[in-house]
């Protein structure tokens, strides 16, 4: 048997609800005056921004996302230049075994003078399997940079590159071919 119509119900149960929660909605000002239909939302988030999004990545673990936020510090791409957090970012994914970032990083200190240190850099590079940090590392064993100049192992890293793909490894040591 029922004893509520629908209507009822819900009148009996809003009206429940309005006593049992001091709801802004409940009070009214007539006995006309029609309930609030209107519901707030919140507000959605903002959109990151490509920059942004990179930082996010990064944070949580991205390697990639460091290396590419990094190249944007390092030249300035949408901010303004900043070597320090270029380089900060460039050792948190080479530490990650990003080996682009170990080889732009090495770039940044060779620029920098500090040929000890790209070499230890492009060597962890060269060693991640990135073409570019082996071919710089060859650079700084036949010019003597950081190293005693060897031109076995400059020859060997060329040849290493260009088996990699690096093109300009290959134009250095023109008797190798790509494998």
């Amino acid at each position: 048997m029922n004893f509520f119509s629908s209507k009822s119900s819900l009148l009996l149960l809003s009206g429940l609800l309005c006593a049992a929660v001091a709801l802004p909605a409940c009070k009214k000002d007539t006995p006309s005056d029609p309930m609030p239909t209107e519901t707030t939302t919140m507000d959605e988030a903002p959109e990151l921004t490509a920059t942004q999004q990179m930082a996010l990545d990064c944070d949580n673990g991205d390697n990639s996302a460091c290396t590419m936020l990094a190249d944007k510090y390092a030249k300035g791409d949408g901010m303004e230049a900043d070597k320090d957090k270029a380089l900060e970012l460039y050792g948190k994914a080479c530490g990650a075994g990003d080996g682009k970032a170990c080889d732009s990083a090495g770039v940044w200190y060779m620029k920098d003078k500090e040929n000890e240190r790209a070499v230890e850099l492009f060597q962890k590079s060269c060693d991640a399997k990135e073409a570019m940090g082996c071919f710089h590392l060859g650079t700084m064993y036949e010019k003597g940079m950081g190293v005693e100049v060897d031109q076995t192992n400059s020859t060997r890293l060329f040849k290493q590159a260009c088996a990699m793909g690096n093109q300009e490894a290959c134009k250095k040591n023109p008797a190798t071919t790509p494998m």
